[in-house]
């Protein structure tokens, strides 16, 4: 009998750690152009509304300040419902207060790809060894999907905890302790306080499927099976009522909101020949380099009409060879027939209108519908592949000759040996038949309707032979050293080694540009928007700035864009939008007409925003007056005999103008009020001419009069407290009564103290608050009290001490154990 040695122990699990860190380091590679703090990523949402979500939310925290409002974006909105803020995701928090204002953005943006990749170690550890468990968490956290989702901080996050939650799961699933519970719903809690319900979603339904058919041991009991199941459902269930303090305004806005009508079914679908870039990156078309969709003419037609939502799903032939042969030489077992369920389920609902299969699903079962992006799923299929390289890999060490290795070998060798021949014919056929080519490639554009079918084909009759070749070779080598691991001889060890390098430095190079960077001087606060702090108070518009691009079409737009000295591409646009300044809050500027990119906000302001975008120069010029718009980015053509203040850069025709004491201020007293208690009634009205919003608002209805009445004065407003949770108002009130109307955002989560009493708001003007009050002097105070926002927190306090009391019941029992043991004695 041996006995192995401590020290030969302690090796063993160094070098187990050590696979795992090989894991972490490939994770982080694609970003450390970002970890120097000298350049920051500005990928599409990144710079158009990550960038000033975190400016805001780091300089509230650093001034001691937790907002649940944010005043500056959409006249004032929700901050704490969004979840996209992640204002309860403790771990992206304390990220965001690293360092300088670039570095903390950074390292928000990279931090959930290490935690990805050391995540599916700990899930795959638990059924290899270190290496295939290294290479399985490289294979996901690594993979074009989840790289992609560096674009989107709250979907990254979210997609680092899926192998933590299998592992949790996993874990519940086989010893349902106490603490195994507790860890399960730790993680469930922080995947949910991402802010990204797709993912969120399907994990749960995964994970219990997969404690429900991989987990329990084969022979275990019905009863075992049962009691096992609900442990994991306890778990996620605690997970999500730890969450509450998030979930629940967020649910509640989204019932308040236009989330489910306005969302385009499946957009952003997959479409399935999408598919070929999944081993040849970029096959129809780089938006990153493109000046527009035009330049990429085939994009549009793969991604309901826009760039590709996920901006790279490559996995590469070699990586995808392995997976194949993991998931074939697994046969029946339980854990292979998951993954390829899951596989298969993954794939079909990314596919989204392409298949009759998701849309069914979406018109049949509940919060489908207000779900967006079909394209998300991919992030599931991208654990699939990994686990099926897990399996693979380990596999290929057991080299255990039977029916189903060979014929796992036969085809984890000829899938890469297909791909080349695909290459090969691809490359042989532009090269040398290129009229042949030619017209097949402009008859199959004309077929699936790309808008320039002659652009389409010159684009991929140079792009073909370039990729094919590539695919060509890597395949060529990928099916040899397939062949030579899968082989017992005294050199499998090396080729083993080999294939290992060439799966990790293709998934690296090719995930390299897909979090790209730049000077963060592009991305400081615009010279424009600094002039217009000369009136904090009044708001700002930009012209043509729509839902979530620079509409050249709109009649407020210029006519064209210019590239940044040095800059195209991607690059151009990322320092475009810092130009127009689509989340303002950074700045702590005001504005009315902001993106709403998580589709949360009131109906109200969806319905004002749409009459506004149909609307011509005269009611717009009402609408912004009305509604405290002093400044206007516009083409000289709109803003009559006006002088401008300066040139917007990039913008061709665009310059700032200051509409100075024609539009209403922030804050004003009227006395003359008319009630119109249909809202869509009062919105009208801001866009009619015959009333002047100095001196009369439209309200709901009439309020009882707050305040202490005391002898009338000169109506006066004037705004002494301005935080994010809270402003004051001191306001004179003439003889016959009057309205002190507030500007900002009506939510009726805000409450009104006159005086010291509690006061009613109403709403005024279809968007805005106001307080009625007597005659005399009073001070007004608004405080922001968010009802869902303090039920959710009331039931995440619960959850949380149920989580606690399970992570402290080892020790607890032991105590109790203990104590009566001394009194047997």
């Amino acid at each position: 009998m041996s006995v192995q040695s401590p020290n030969r122990n302690n090796f063993a699990r160094r070098s187990a750690w050590a696979w795992a860190g090989l894991a972490v380091c490939a994770a982080t590679l694609p970003f450390l152009p970002g970890l120097t703090g000298s350049r920051v990523f500005y990928v599409r949402d990144l710079s158009m509304s990550f960038w000033g979500r975190y400016l805001w939310l780091r300089h509230e925290l650093l001034s001691g300040s937790f907002p649940l409002w944010d005043p500056y974006v959409g006249a004032g909105q929700s901050a704490v419902a969004d979840g996209l803020h992640q204002l309860f995701l403790l771990p992206a928090l304390a990220v965001r207060l690293i360092g300088s204002e670039v570095l903390g953005f950074n390292l928000w943006v990279a931090t959930p790809f290490p935690l990805a990749a050391l995540g599916a170690w700990l899930f795959f550890r638990r059924r290899f060894g270190a290496e295939a468990s290294a290479l399985g968490a490289i294979a996901f956290a690594v993979s074009g999907p989840i790289v992609s989702t560096g674009n989107f901080p709250n979907l990254s996050w979210s997609a680092a905890a899926i192998p933590w939650a299998f592992w949790a799961i996993d874990r519940a699933a086989t010893d349902a302790a106490p603490r195994h519970i507790a860890a399960l719903a730790v993680v469930t809690a922080l995947q949910a306080l991402a802010g990204e319900p797709v993912t969120l979603l399907a994990t749960l339904l995964a994970g219990l499927a997969f404690a429900a058919i991989v987990s329990p041991p084969p022979a275990a009991p019905f009863a075992r099976r049962v009691w096992q199941l609900a442990s994991v459902g306890a778990g996620l269930g605690l997970g999500l009522g730890v969450a509450a303090v998030q979930l629940v305004p967020l649910g509640r806005a989204a019932a308040l909101s236009v989330r489910s009508a306005t969302i385009t079914k499946d957009f952003w679908s997959l479409h399935p020949l999408a598919l070929l870039e999944m081993v040849s990156l970029h096959l129809f078309g780089n938006h990153f380099t493109g000046q527009s969709l035009a330049d990429t003419p085939w994009l549009p037609v793969l991604n309901s009409g826009r760039e590709p939502f996920l901006y790279s799903i490559y996995f590469g032939v070699p990586l995808l060879a392995v997976a194949v042969f993991g998931l074939i030489s697994g046969g029946l077992s339980r854990w292979t027939v998951f993954w390829i369920g899951a596989g298969a389920i993954s794939l079909l609902s990314a596919f989204g209108a392409y298949t009759p299969v998701y849309p069914f699903l979406r018109d049949h079962l509940p919060l489908l519908p207000s779900l967006r992006f079909p394209a998300k799923y991919l992030v599931v299929w991208s654990i699939v592949v990994a686990a099926g390289a897990a399996t693979g890999w380990d596999a290929m060490a057991g080299a255990a000759p039977g029916r189903r290795f060979t014929r796992a070998r036969s085809v984890a060798i000829g899938f890469p040996l297909a791909m080349g021949l695909f290459g090969w014919i691809a490359a042989g056929a532009c090269l040398y038949r290129p009229e042949a080519s030619e017209l097949q490639i402009y008859e199959f554009a004309q077929s699936m309707g790309v808008a320039d079918p002659v652009a389409a084909t010159v684009y991929m009759m140079r792009a073909l032979p370039h990729a094919a070749s590539y695919l060509l070779v890597l395949s060529a080598v990928a099916a040899v050293l397939v062949f030579a691991v899968t082989r017992t001889h005294a050199r499998a060890a090396a080729a083993r080694a080999v294939l290992f390098g060439l799966i990790v430095l293709d998934l690296v190079v090719n995930a390299w540009g897909i979090n790209p960077t730049f000077d963060p001087a592009y991305l400081a606060e615009p010279g424009w928007l600094s002039l217009t702090r000369a009136h904090p108070d009044s708001r700002f518009y930009v012209g043509g700035k729509t839902t979530g691009m620079l509409d050249a079409s709109d009649l407020d737009a210029s006519r064209g864009y210019m590239n940044p000295p040095g800059l195209t591409g991607s690059a151009s646009r990322g320092a475009l939008s810092g130009q127009a300044n689509f989340y303002p809050s950074g700045w702590r500027r005001r504005e009315l007409l902001s993106y709403d990119l998580a589709i949360l906000w009131p109906r109200e302001f969806e319905a004002m925003t749409q009459r506004f975008f149909q609307s011509g120069r005269h009611e717009r010029d009402l609408l912004l007056d009305r509604t405290g718009v002093r400044y206007r980015v516009l083409p000289r053509r709109e803003a009559g005999e006006r002088t401008p203040m300066v040139q917007v850069p990039y913008m061709l025709e665009c310059f700032l103008f200051d509409y100075g004491s024609d539009v209403a201020p922030r804050v004003t007293v009227v006395s003359n009020v008319e009630v119109i208690g249909e809202v869509g009634q009062q919105i009208e009205k801001l866009f009619t001419a015959g009333w002047d919003s100095r001196s009369k608002a439209f309200v709901e209805h009439l309020p009882a009069a707050a305040g202490n009445a005391r002898p009338p004065v000169p109506p006066s407003a004037t705004i002494t407290t301005d935080t994010a949770n809270r402003v004051v108002v001191e306001a004179g009130i003439g003889e016959s009564g009057g309205y002190v109307v507030l500007l900002d955002s009506f939510s009726d989560d805000w409450r009104a103290i006159a005086d010291g009493k509690p006061a009613t708001i109403v709403r005024a003007n279809g968007l805005f608050r106001a307080v009625r009050l007597n005659p005399g002097p009073h001070v007004v105070e608004f405080l922001y009290r968010p009802r869902a926002f303090l039920i959710g927190a009331a039931a995440s306090a619960n959850a949380l001490s149920i989580v606690l009391g399970l992570l402290a019941w080892p020790a607890l029992a032991g105590r109790a154990s203990a104590r009566t043991g001394r009194a047997a004695a």
